[in-house]
């Protein structure tokens, strides 16, 4: 989905780690014996998310199965979520549609020239995400739960928004499609698991969600992308970090307080999640210095102000800019994401150069200091301020 939400053995105590490597292998065992062993690529964290969440609101418990031994897991065995179970469906159909949704965009940036022209991209894109749209479609209820069909269609739209941006236009409008998307995604789980009560409020906290993560990638991307003359929100709307750190921080404290008002039969793992992780990726992104280790600050672009960045030079061996064929990035990126090696250990994202955190074992707390008073001094997993921390 979005790539926001990557806990650390720091925020997951024993049982609660051992609950997210279970909706974790679930998802991708369910999307193995549903829809195939080559739709596993699609498994990611945000996904897995989905999955708590249905099941944080369900009093019945999830039935759960041994699965074998799995390299990702240093070839142990462990207890899963059982792959027809109703949570790793719903997840396994969010995470198809999800995925089918971002390559239907990068054909469309292809199309549109909002993206570096390379000619295979558009084609093999567009091929690919048809076949992950028939997957999505092929669990019917689930499909129907969060209307697939309908959700594609507007997902299409982005393309669109994007063409039209100009400076001064507001990110609420260039985050609509990804607002709407997780929104609806987040109330279908309330209906799912039989507490509609909680669509309303789910609904709120799924706008708010689907934007911040749509922000913080542009975060993330913003140097990469002006280098490659590629569409980044910030840079057409002329939005500054700051401003981007100041919404993202009101979108997190909406998903908070939203979360208090949900019924649960145990949201403990779920708070953990839409509270402290999301609170680090934020001190992640937009305060590299205080998650970076001690005397080693990391260098992003809400970090230290530098003049905008310029396109790269051609390739001297023939590519073009950026210079890198489009066999050359798509190897490696097969290598990591296709084989589910990057949920499990740090790795180098081969198109952006950028290094990322396994999904089970990052740790990006750091020192937030004492903004929240917290009594226990620990601010990363407090939930007691509405402050910018």
């Amino acid at each position: 989905m979005f790539g926001l939400i990557a806990p650390s053995r720091h925020q997951l105590q024993d049982e609660l780690l051992e609950q997210w490597r279970a909706h974790l292998c679930g998802l991708c065992l369910s999307l193995r014996d549903h829809h195939g062993q080559l739709a596993r690529t699609t498994t990611n964290t945000d996904a897995v998310l989905t999955s708590v969440l249905l099941q944080a609101q369900r009093v019945t418990p999830a039935r759960t199965t041994s699965a074998g031994p799995c390299p990702l897991r240093g070839m142990r065995s462990a207890t899963v979520i059982a792959a027809d179970e109703l949570s790793a469906r719903f997840a396994g159909t969010a995470s198809l549609t999800l995925a089918a949704a971002k390559l239907a965009d990068l054909a469309g940036e292809q199309t549109a020239g909002l993206a570096p022209s390379r000619p295979l991209v558009g084609p093999v894109a567009r091929k690919a995400a048809g076949r992950l749209r028939r997957r999505a479609m092929a669990d019917l209820t689930m499909a129907d739960s969060i209307d697939s069909r309908g959700m594609l269609l507007a997902l299409s739209r982005q393309t669109e928004i994007e063409t039209a941006v100009r400076p001064g236009d507001s990110l609420i409008a260039v985050t609509q499609p990804s607002a709407d998307a997780a929104a609806a995604i987040f109330a279908a789980t309330a209906r799912l698991a039989g507490v509609p009560q909680n669509a309303g409020v789910l609904r709120e906290m799924g706008h708010a969600y689907g934007r911040m993560a749509h922000l913080i990638d542009a975060v993330e991307d913003q140097r990469a992308d002006v280098r490659a003359g590629a569409f980044n929100p910030l840079t057409a709307t002329g939005r500054s970090v700051p401003e981007a750190k100041a919404l993202c921080h009101r979108l997190s404290r909406d998903i908070r307080r939203g979360l208090d008002r949900l019924e649960l039969a145990d949201g403990r793992l779920l708070r953990v999640l839409l509270v402290d992780v999301v609170h680090s990726a934020l001190h992640r992104v937009f305060d590299p210095a205080t998650t970076a280790p001690a005397g080693r600050a990391r260098h992003t672009a809400a970090s230290t102000p530098t003049p905008t960045p310029t396109p790269d030079p051609p390739d001297p061996n023939g590519g073009g800019g950026g210079g890198r064929s489009v066999w050359r990035s798509v190897a490696p990126w097969v290598a990591i994401y296709c084989t589910g090696y990057a949920l499990c250990a740090g790795h180098v994202n081969p198109c952006t150069g950028r290094r990322h955190d396994a999904g089970c074992s990052n740790c990006d707390c750091g020192d937030c200091g004492d903004c929240c008073n917290c009594a226990d001094g620990d601010c990363c997993s407090c939930d007691c301020c509405d402050c910018n921390c």
